[in-house]
């Protein structure tokens, strides 16, 4: 039991590790062209430590529980003259949609935080930029974690597929839908206001995180109804 669990700490350690690097760094990039919050990097390295325990707490738990479920195991497997197709793989996940799920959960929690005092709200363009930031730090966290599926991904990907898996995502992984267009329009919302912050002059604070919420529940609601239109189709 030890020996199975000391190389897996090792590793978490190791990528932990690369992941404050990179970071950094890019943080440091970023704090040429912006000022960054007195306490940027501090919040960084508590963001990364705090986003990688939910990552891997909401996952261990994610696939205990889906080995443990027979119905799910078997979810997608076809059935032919009663017998089990074996050809026909059950779903898998995709980096993209850990990414999404991940994101969707970290920033729900902070979010929440943030508005009920349990963390200091950032203010100004750096809460905009910290946003930009987590998404960059759990993008590399999957990354490492799936370099295979990244890799295999890459070579399959196509617009048109994009598209089409997205709207059948909508059909059957209702929740993987609801991640993946809430970070979408996050991504879009916070680099928008980074892009024209000399016009926007954005004020962060209890605001922004207000807003996070409101683009989650407006998506939760639009998905909601699509959902139940296409239903009674």
């Amino acid at each position: 039991m030890e020996k199975s669990i000391v190389p897996k700490i090792k590793k978490n350690a190791v990528v932990l590790a690369m992941i404050c690097t990179l970071a950094v760094g890019f943080l440091y990039v970023v704090g040429q062209f912006t000022e960054l919050h007195p306490d940027a990097y501090r919040d960084l390295i508590r963001s990364i430590v705090f986003g990688y325990g939910i990552y891997l707490a909401v996952y261990g738990a994610y696939h205990g529980i889906y080995k443990k479920i027979p119905a799910v195991q078997d979810k997608g497997v076809q059935s032919v003259n009663g017998q089990k197709d074996k050809s026909v793989k059950a779903y898998k996940e995709t980096p993209l949609e850990a990414i999404c799920v991940t994101f969707m959960v970290i920033t729900a929690l902070n979010s929440i935080m943030m508005l009920t005092g349990l963390d200091t709200p950032k203010e100004g363009i750096f809460a905009y930029i910290h946003m930009m930031t987590r998404i960059f730090i759990i993008s590399m966290v999957i990354g490492i974690w799936m370099f295979r599926e990244v890799l295999e991904g890459l070579k399959n990907c196509r617009f048109k597929n994009i598209l089409k898996n997205f709207y059948q995502d909508t059909r059957h992984h209702f929740i993987r839908s609801i991640a993946k267009t809430f970070t979408f329009i996050t991504a879009a919302y916070c680099i928008l206001v980074i892009a024209f912050q000399s016009i926007l002059h954005p004020p962060g604070g209890t605001v922004f995180y207000q807003s996070l919420l409101g683009i989650l529940l407006f998506t939760v609601t639009a998905l909601s109804a699509l959902r139940i239109i296409r239903s009674n189709r």
